[in-house]
């Protein structure tokens, strides 16, 4: 196969998922070749390239043949990287690169010195670059970063957001925050309800310093102290878009924007190794090395001024279950563990930053279960949290010249209500529209759209009646797609010729860099609140369903040309998928729509390659949750499960016929998962019968998991009210909280300490492995059982558990370790007790932000703690506790031989029990909370009043 032709092939590949509509421009062959014609002279002209390349509005796609040349040696190419960069954003520029081939590519990059057939073209093209990018040192290091750190793109964001407020006639008044920048404060928190501006105040304060920098790109490394041009880098969530809640890309989308604006920093991160900086996927490695250790060098080299980065929606960062419960107006329980991911960059990385960064956050009141304030609160404990409300900075044009503040209300109704018009009449414009009145509006707009089937001729009524099958369809993709699908994708699943058909088309729903948006989050939600929307409800299982078999035919599409390949004798391996056409969305997403849509198909499970290329891609754990989260399982969905929960740690590095092998060495013989496997590896013999006959041969064992972390023993288990999350208490000096749904483990919460009982036990337990078996290996009346076991890990049956993606910092105190631990009855708070016989505390966390909010203890013992507000407690180790049916009080036993009570909501010790002569190993509550058990290790257990407090009896 010639050059062209494998040019030709790349290229359609490429392409393969674009619209019929979509034009190609491949300069090799547009370009008029022969010179001293007119027509090559206006073919070379800057002037021409820059338009060919602004009207190539999907951006441009580079090919690199490294077995001739990388066309970063070549001045014409790089020419168009950066008439790219400079028109289309970092979007526009298609340059996939192995992690491995990272290196070599950005080495290569220097305008300066590539190549060009003619010198005149390379001074016309060194000047053109001197322009847009003020010189060639400039360029070089922007592209660098660029394929460095492949930061995401906001400039869809602050467009969209910046046209709609000055559509309104919308004003700001930045004074509060600038008077908020001459403080020492470090956060500056801008809160409101749904709707009501957050974000387009974020884009107001970008828009200018963007608009500044495409004006100058000379001054965009000048860091001004006004609002409108303070802020340095921001970042906007979405909670439709699952890489913008990623704290590795958030990380290194903010490196990116700073080291644009502050001289020296792009240096610095010039110097890590690109394969590396590409194969990240620690948070803690990412924020150290792209963001911590940069500014610091830059904060002792030089007088840096302020730094502001701009974190714009968390409460778009919240798991989607806890989204949906307050849409809806309900009260979470139970919420998922340090599930705001933002939140818990901000927490555990972001406010360890230098002194000189400052924050801006918007956010609703109640994201992270009402805790996103107290949470900042915390965290920035050592400055005050200066907080405003866009009503306080928002100012409307009224009387044509002088302005007023506005009363506030949710923006976005004056932007639904512009949808409204041409309708048979126009509702009423209201002065402080609430989010109730926006979602009116919502049906208004759809209801005008679906009336326009009924009121057309029969012959188009017919056509509008198939145009609404396709609406609801295509309703149901948006709604379940984890990221903002392209137009090219849409039009693959046959829906594209819908998306001008949309209820509201191009206001509520609207087509930018060839992808489609909704207006705002409040449309979204009402789609999905069938109590709101109605008949109009995005079906979403539906939705999971077009884009799972979707992407499953790819899948297929791609093993067909692979198989092609080898039997042609060309080379291929699963990284051959680094240039199929959505590879990433493939991988990481497939199973989930499938698995959403309750048919978790064949089509991926029985094929370990797509296991291996996912396992390599480090989805495993995903996929696992995915699966863990079905309630009507296949034979072949349910096998996966049990197989990746319980072998997931063996199966790293491993090829397709090694999984294969894994398999036929630790599923049940019979199984479908089994005779794949021999099917895959066709050993030359097998095993028939083995004898004698063992009844449970067939049967998965009763060890279903296995959970890796901890390094020492575990000393106590608790599982949450709702059975969604686990927590565990070790000696290796944490506390970790696992999500069972998700099969991660959530948040480490860092201890000191030594060991206790397991569910009850009163006897030591030294080793580091639990298992929970199943209730039918053990016990008729169907409850499980922990039991202790001689590994460095957990397994257990019925959970879909897995890594540890996240680390918590707690307060400082000396703690040793965690001895035991227990949830509150709504799940939202966690207490865990001390093993330390000097630290002697009982400390209550916040399971949704994973801080601690009080620890109690005796404030003359060592280590005081200004978190602590309780006027006594123990004076030795706290080895048990647990709270009361209604969550109002908390009991502890003590190595100090008393129990204390506590009152949950005022931290105080309520009472003292006094009685047993040796430590207090265990403690529970009646159904009722009015008698508290206790058992000691003086071999006897108590009962007592919680009322009284007197032991009303000893059994020995």
């Amino acid at each position: 196969m010639n050059k062209a032709s494998r040019l030709f092939e790349y290229v359609l590949s490429y392409l393969s998922n674009a619209s019929n509509t979509v034009t190609v421009w491949l300069d090799i062959l547009c370009v008029n070749q022969h010179e001293g014609t007119a027509a090559h002279q206006q073919d070379v002209h800057p002037h021409s390239f820059s338009s060919v390349v602004a009207a190539c509005s999907a951006g441009t796609l580079v090919v690199m043949d490294a077995e001739v040349v990388s066309p970063a040696t070549r001045a014409w190419c790089i020419f168009e990287w950066a008439h790219t960069l400079l028109l289309h954003g970092s979007d526009g520029l298609h340059l996939h690169i192995k992690p491995e081939d990272r290196a070599a590519v950005l080495s290569s990059i220097d305008v300066a010195e590539a190549k060009c057939f003619k010198p005149e073209d390379k001074v016309m093209i060194l000047s053109e670059v001197c322009l847009h990018h003020k010189s060639p040192e400039v360029f070089n290091t922007k592209l660098k970063l660029q394929l460095l750190l492949e930061p995401l793109s906001y400039r869809v964001d602050v467009q969209r957001l910046a046209e709609r407020a000055a559509a309104m006639g919308t004003q700001w008044a930045f004074d509060e925050v600038d008077a908020w920048l001459a403080t020492s404060s470090r956060v500056l928190c801008i809160t409101a309800g749904a709707g009501e501006g957050k974000s387009t105040i974020s884009a107001a304060l970008c828009s200018h310093q963007q608009q500044q920098t495409q004006q100058n790109p000379a001054a965009a490394t000048v860091l001004s102290d006004n609002a409108a041009t303070a802020v340095s880098a921001c970042h906007f969530l979405k909670y439709s878009d699952e890489r913008r809640l990623e704290p590795i890309r958030i990380i290194k989308s903010l490196a990116f924007q700073l080291a644009e604006r502050i001289p020296g920093m792009g240096e610095q991160l010039l110097h890590l190794n690109a394969e590396a900086v590409a194969r990240m996927t620690e948070v803690e490695q990412a924020f150290t090395e792209l963001l911590l250790w940069p500014l610091k060098v830059l904060e002792q080299q030089t007088q840096q001024r302020p730094v502001v980065l701009l974190i714009d929606a968390l409460d778009e960062a919240d798991p989607p279950g806890l989204q949906l419960a307050l849409t809806e107006g309900g009260k979470p329980t139970g919420p998922t563990p340090c599930g705001n991911q933002a939140l818990r960059l901000t927490v555990d990385h972001l406010h360890r930053l230098p002194p000189i960064v400052r924050f801006i956050s918007t956010t609703r009141p109640d994201a992270a279960a009402s805790q996103v304030l107290p949470c900042l609160e915390r965290t920035f404990h050592n400055s005050i949290v200066r907080h405003l409300t866009p009503s306080e900075l928002r100012s409307v044009k009224s009387g044509g010249s002088s302005s007023s503040h506005s009363h506030g209300g949710v923006m976005v109704y004056h932007t639904v209500l512009a949808a409204c018009e041409g309708g048979a009449s126009m509702p009423q414009v209201l002065q402080d529209p609430q989010l109730k009145d926006v979602y009116a509006l919502y049906s208004r707009v759809f209801e005008a759209a679906a009336h326009a089937q009924y009121d057309s001729g029969s012959h188009q009524k017919a056509q509008l009646v198939r145009c609404g099958c396709w609406l609801v369809r295509l309703l149901a993709v948006l709604m379940a797609a984890k990221e903002p699908l392209s137009q090219s994708v849409l039009q693959q699943l046959g829906l594209g010729g819908a998306i001008p058909l949309l209820p509201g088309y191009p206001r509520l729903f609207f087509v930018d860099d060839h992808h489609l948006y909704l207006v705002h989050k409040s449309l979204g939600d009402w789609l999905l609140d069938s109590t709101c929307s109605g008949a109009f409800a995005a079906h979403v299982c539906q939705g999971h369903a077009i884009i799972g078999q979707h992407l499953a035919w790819l899948w297929r599409q791609h093993q067909q040309h692979a198989q092609q390949l080898q039997q042609q004798g060309a080379a291929t391996s699963s990284s051959s998928l680094l240039f199929f056409p959505n590879h990433s969305y493939l991988l990481k997403y497939m199973v989930a729509h499938l698995a959403g849509a309750a048919d978790a198909a064949a089509t991926s499970q029985r094929d370990f390659g797509f296991l291996l290329t996912a396992l390599k891609a480090g989805h495993g754990p995903a996929i696992i949750g995915a699966l863990g989260a079905m309630t009507n399982h296949t034979a072949w969905s349910y096998e996966v499960l049990r197989w990746l929960r319980s072998d997931l740690y063996n199966l790293a590095g491993k090829s397709a016929a090694e999984l294969a092998e894994q398999a036929l060495a630790t599923v049940p013989r019979g199984t479908k998962m089994y005779q794949l496997a021999m099917k895959t590896v066709r050993p030359s013999w097998c095993t028939r019968l083995v004898l004698p006959i063992d009844e449970f041969a067939g049967n998965w064992p009763a060890c279903s998991a296995v959970l890796k972390g901890h390094t020492q023993a575990v000393t106590s288990v608790a599982f949450s009210p709702d059975g969604r999350q686990l927590a565990s208490g070790n000696e290796d000096c944490t506390l970790r909280l696992w999500d069972a749904a998700t099969g991660q483990c959530t948040t480490t919460l860092e201890a000191r300490g030594y060991h206790f009982t397991v569910r009850g036990r009163a006897d030591c337990v030294r080793d580091t492995v639990l298992q929970l078996l199943t209730c039918s290996a053990l016990y008729e009346d169907g409850m499980p059982a922990l039991f202790a076991g001689p590994e460095d890990v957990w397994p257990f049956l019925g959970l879909s558990l897995g890594v540890v993606p996240a680390w918590l910092e707690v307060p400082q105190g000396g703690l040793r370790g965690v001895s035991s631990v227990a949830f509150s009855p709504d799940g939202q708070q966690l207490a865990s007790g001390s093993q330390d016989s000097l630290d002697c505390t009982l400390r209550l966390w916040d399971t949704a932000t994973g801080q601690c909010n009080a620890m109690l203890k005796d404030p003359l013992a060592p280590h005081f703690d200004p978190l602590a507000f309780t006027p006594q407690g123990h004076t030795s180790s706290v080895r048990s506790v647990a709270f009361s049916p209604d969550g109002r009080q908390l009991a502890s036993g003590s190595g100090d031989t008393t129990l204390r009570l506590w009152d949950t909501a005022t931290g105080q010790c309520t009472a003292a029990l006094k009685g047993h002569t040796w430590s207090v190993t265990s403690v529970a509550f009646s159904p009722d909370g009015r008698q508290l058990a206790s058992g000691s290790d003086d071999r006897t257990l108590r009962l007592w009043d919680t009322a009284t407090g007197q032991c009303t009896a000893m059994l020995k």
